[in-house]
């Protein structure tokens, strides 16, 4: 929580304004499609010891990583801090019964968590590109 208050003050780099309330409503789609990515990034359980399942996972992890790079001097950056610490609050109060790893049909699932999970990155990816062409910051 401490997070979400002390980046929500933060001055975007070169603007004068803090991120305020017009930034949080342009910014509610972002946070949803970036709460979807990162639900699907962090499953609660670990499903599979598949080494080419689980190396998808580090591939879109590393994506991510870059992705929130880019975001830094920007509102999205502020929007962003607020999904993971939303995310990790959500995270903090579940305590899910995981079904024992590589269950019979989990490699499928799993494989169905990362179809999902690329198509929320696709449109996570197209809403940063299309701050970056042209909405203002």
């Amino acid at each position: 929580m401490l997070l979400v208050l002390s980046v929500a003050g933060c001055t975007q780099a070169g603007a004068d304004e803090l991120y305020g309330v017009d930034d949080a409503e342009s910014g509610a789609e972002f946070r949803k499609v970036a709460t979807s990515v990162l639900r699907r990034l962090n499953p609660p359980c670990t499903l599979s010891s598949s080494p080419d399942l689980l190396s998808q996972y580090e591939t879109l992890s590393s994506r991510y990583s870059d992705i929130k790079a880019q975001l830094v001097n920007f509102s999205w950056g502020v929007d962003l801090a607020i999904a993971e610490a939303d995310f990790e609050l959500f995270r903090s109060g579940i305590h899910p019964e995981c079904p024992p790893l590589d269950y019979e049909g989990a490699d499928e699932d799993v494989e169905q968590n990362i179809v999902e999970l690329r198509g929320a990155f696709d449109r996570f990816e197209g809403l940063v590109a299309q701050q970056h062409t042209g909405a203002t910051y």
